[in-house]
């Protein structure tokens, strides 16, 4: 009994380019620009509440409110 031997073929990718490609400088500064100002929009409210808790009760419905306590 011979045995036979099958090559196998395998498909090889080509190799991936070792540079990656890097975003232009203004649409680093717009998503930059954009994150911060989510950032803000969703931290505010926290801080807002964050800052009443610290605060007397009286100081809480004082009109105008302080911005700082």
């Amino acid at each position: 009994m011979s045995a036979t031997r099958t090559r196998i073929r395998t498909r090889t990718r080509p190799p991936r380019p070792t540079t990656r490609r890097r975003r232009s400088i203004p649409g680093r500064i717009a998503l930059y620009s954009t994150l911060t100002l989510l950032l803000v929009v969703f931290a505010a409210p926290l801080v807002w509440a964050l800052s009443g808790s610290f605060k007397p009760r009286g100081d809480i419905f004082d009109y105008p409110p302080p911005r700082l306590p």
